[in-house]
C-alpha cells in the first residue's frame, strides 16, 4: 500500500487539527469535530439547570437581604451592604481565576467545588449572631461558589459549540431568568414558612443540585475521543487501519493537552478584549445590582414579600424572552452586535431611575428593565479564538 494523497489541504488540515493523520485507507476522511451537537446539548442544558439555581440565588437575593433585616432589627445598612459587596465581589473580581482554574482542573470538579462551597455558606449561616458573621458564609463564600460554577459553564459551552455559538449561549443564559421566575416565590414561601434558619438549610439542598448536574459536563478532550472513535468503526477499512488512526487521535490529542495555558496574557494587548473588559467592568458596578436594591427599595413603598417576589418573577420572565430571542437573532446576523449593546445600555440606565412609588407603574418599569439583560450575551465571544 501507498499512503494516500488528499487532494483537498483544507480536509487535510482540519484532520490533522483534529489530531489524525491521514493513512492509507483509500478514502478521504471528513473527521468530526465533535462540536455543534451530539453530547454538546446535554453539555449546555446542565449547563443551563446549573445557572437556573446559581441566578435564581443572586437574584433573589434581595428577599433573604430582607428577612436578614427583619431578624436582626438592629443591624446597620452599612452592614447590611457589606453582604451584598462580597457576594458581589467575589462573584465578579475572582472570575479570571476561577476561569484558569476550570482550564487547569475542568469544570465537573470546579461546578461541584463550587456547588458544595455555597452549600458550606448556607450552612454555616444557621449559627450566625451577627450580619457580618453572614458577610462571610453568604457574602464571601457564596459569592465565591458561584463564580466558580457560573465561570466554568462560559468556558464549557464554548468548548462544545461554534457555528451555533450564539444559540448555545442564548440557551446557557436563558437559565439566568428561567432561576428569577421561579426562585421568589419559592423563596418567599420557603422564608414564611420556616423562618430564616431554616430557610438556609432549605436553600442549601437546593443548591446541592448543581453538583449533580456538574457529572453531566464530562470534558470536550473526552468527548471528542468518544465522537472520532465511534467515527473509525464506521469506515469501511481493515481493523489495522483502524488501530493505527485510533493511536494516531490518542498520541496528538494528549500533545494538544499538555499545550494548553490556563492563562494567556497576550489577550492584554488584544484592544477589543480591553475594551470588552473594560465594559464589563463598567456594567457590574450598575446593572446586576438592579435586583438587590429593588427588592429593598419595594419594600421601602410598602410591598409585600410576595408583591416583591412577583415583581422580580415578571422582572425574569422579560429577561428569559429576550435572551432566547436575542440568540436567535443574532445567528441569523439582523443587526450588529454593537447595536444592540447600546440599546441595552440606555433602557437599563432608564429604569434605574426611582421614578414612581406605586405598583403598576414600578412594575411597567420593571417591564422595561427585564428586556436590558439581553445584551451580554449577545456580546459574548471567546477571546483569543479569532485567527
Amino acid at each position: 500500500m501507498t499512503t494516500q494523497t488528499v487532494e483537498n489541504n483544507n480536509s487535510q488540515n482540519s484532520n490533522e487539527r483534529n489530531g489524525i493523520s491521514v493513512i492509507e485507507t483509500g478514502t478521504n476522511l471528513d473527521i468530526p469535530s465533535g462540536k455543534d451537537g451530539g453530547y454538546g446539548w446535554v453539555v449546555v442544558f446542565a449547563i443551563l439547570g446549573i445557572n437556573v439555581m446559581c441566578a435564581g440565588f443572586i437574584k433573589t437575593f434581595g428577599l433573604l437581604v430582607i428577612a436578614i433585616r427583619d431578624y436582626f432589627p438592629d443591624a446597620s445598612n452599612t452592614s447590611i451592604g457589606v453582604i451584598i459587596s462580597l457576594q458581589n465581589g467575589c462573584r465578579g473580581l475572582l472570575a479570571p481565576l476561577m476561569g484558569a482554574l476550570t482550564v487547569t482542573v475542568g469544570a465537573r470538579a470546579c461546578v461541584t467545588c463550587g456547588a458544595l462551597l455555597v452549600c458550606s455558606g448556607l450552612l454555616l449561616s444557621v449559627f450566625a449572631n451577627d450580619v457580618l458573621y453572614l458577610a462571610i458564609t453568604i457574602g464571601a463564600m457564596a459569592g465565591t461558589g458561584i463564580c466558580l460554577s457560573e465561570t466554568s459553564g462560559v468556558i464549557e459551552v464554548n468548548q462544545y459549540w461554534e457555528t451555533r455559538r450564539a444559540t448555545a449561549n442564548g440557551i446557557r443564559t436563558a437559565g439566568n431568568p428561567l432561576g428569577g421566575m421561579t426562585f421568589p416565590i419559592l423563596y418567599a414561601a420557603i422564608l414564611q414558612i420556616f423562618g430564616i434558619p431554616i430557610a438556609y438549610i432549605v436553600i442549601a439542598g437546593i443548591m446541592l443540585q448543581i453538583a449533580v448536574l456538574a457529572f453531566l459536563l464530562r470534558p470536550f478532550e473526552i468527548n471528542k475521543k468518544f465522537v472520532i472513535q465511534n467515527y473509525i468503526k464506521t469506515l469501511d477499512i481493515s481493523s489495522g487501519d483502524k488501530k493505527k488512526l485510533t493511536k494516531s487521535y490518542a498520541i496528538t490529542s494528549q500533545s494538544n493537552i499538555k499545550k494548553k495555558k490556563p492563562l494567556d496574557f497576550r489577550l492584554l494587548k488584544n484592544p477589543v478584549y480591553l475594551t470588552f473588559l473594560l465594559m464589563n467592568v463598567g456594567l457590574t458596578f450598575v446593572l446586576p445590582n438592579n435586583l438587590y436594591y429593588c427588592a429593598l427599595y419595594a419594600k421601602t413603598i410598602g410591598l409585600s414579600s410576595w408583591e416583591i417576589s412577583i415583581i422580580l418573577a415578571y422582572y425574569s420572565g422579560m429577561d428569559f424572552v429576550c435572551r432566547l430571542t436575542c440568540g436567535w437573532l443574532t445567528d441569523k446576523k439582523i443587526y450588529k452586535k454593537s447595536h444592540a449593546f447600546i440599546a441595552g445600555m440606555l433602557l437599563g440606565g432608564y429604569t434605574l431611575m426611582p421614578y414612581t412609588t406605586e405598583v403598576w407603574p414600578f412594575l411597567c418599569e420593571q417591564t422595561i428593565g427585564g428586556m436590558t439583560n439581553f445584551f451580554f450575551s449577545v456580546l459574548i465571544r471567546p477571546m483569543g479564538t479569532r485567527k
